[in-house]
């Protein structure tokens, strides 16, 4: 009784503080994509199976006593922890991908992201301020601003980032503007025919957040590019939901655009 307690406890604390993280974002930034949607769902497992943890634990119990239940259970078993090991794989090539600094001369590309109506929401406004940082520390460094309109955004992306930073003070010569991208790839594709219509550097430096640079950067090899990254500092309430927004964005490039 008391082991079943310690176990439960635990399990429900994870649950809520899962909870509570994940409902952040759209209480405070207004923020909700399916990140939050697949946290909010862990959640709910997490509670309820605390909740409920003997009758759990007794059906699992019964149905592994079965020859049927034994097989599904045992593949439900290796499909979670196939799952569990792809994940991890896809996190340390994110972690490797965040901390590539360039070594040589490089053309900036910075990725866009959602424009409010009051100006750049807190993840642009991000990448604005690391721009920022990376233009002022490398001033002969030229710049690719990429985004384009979406339909509740009163401007396109690179826009608000080329209005920002020039009064910040950066030089408008050293931004290019790429306003048709409506995606990572198209952020990419379409930053490269900036930079060879306007014969810049050829080397990459791709400005984003951390979880997001695996990613990009593997789109940019596709293409070509030898690219590097600097990261923004994401904020660590958005942190995690779009982490996990991020994880079925790799699947669908691995899938879909090889």
């Amino acid at each position: 009784m008391r082991t079943t307690v310690f176990i439960r406890i635990p399990i429900a604390i994870l649950g809520c503080v899962l909870l509570v993280w994940f409902l952040l974002p759209p209480i405070m930034y207004g923020i909700f994509n399916t990140g939050n949607i697949i946290g909010l769902t862990a959640s709910a497992v997490f509670i309820l199976y605390s909740l409920m943890f003997r009758k759990i634990n007794s059906f699992i119990k019964n149905t592994y006593r079965t020859r049927a239940g034994k097989t599904v259970l045992s593949a439900l078993a290796l499909i979670v922890a196939s799952g569990l090991i792809f994940v991890t794989v896809l996190t340390c090539n994110m972690v490797r991908a965040a901390t590539n600094p360039p070594d040589k001369e490089t053309t900036v590309v910075v990725l866009g992201c959602r424009v409010r109506e009051y100006g750049p929401g807190v993840m642009l406004r991000g990448r604005i301020n690391a721009a920022y940082e990376f233009l002022t520390a490398n001033p002969e460094a030229k710049c690719v601003l990429s985004g384009g309109k979406g339909d509740n955004e009163p401007m396109s992306e690179a826009l608000c980032m080329y209005n920002e930073l020039t009064l910040m003070g950066i030089a408008p010569e050293r931004l290019y503007l790429e306003e048709a991208s409506t995606s990572t790839r198209e952020n990419i594709l379409f930053s490269a025919e900036v930079i060879k219509s306007n014969s810049l550097c050829e080397n990459i430096t791709v400005i984003t957040d951390s979880f997001h640079q695996y990613r990009a950067g593997k789109i940019a090899a596709s293409l070509g590019f030898e690219n590097y990254s600097h990261c923004t500092k994401t904020n660590y309430v958005l942190l995690p939901c779009y982490y996990l927004r991020e994880l079925p964005g790799i699947v669908k490039d691995m899938i879909f655009n090889r």
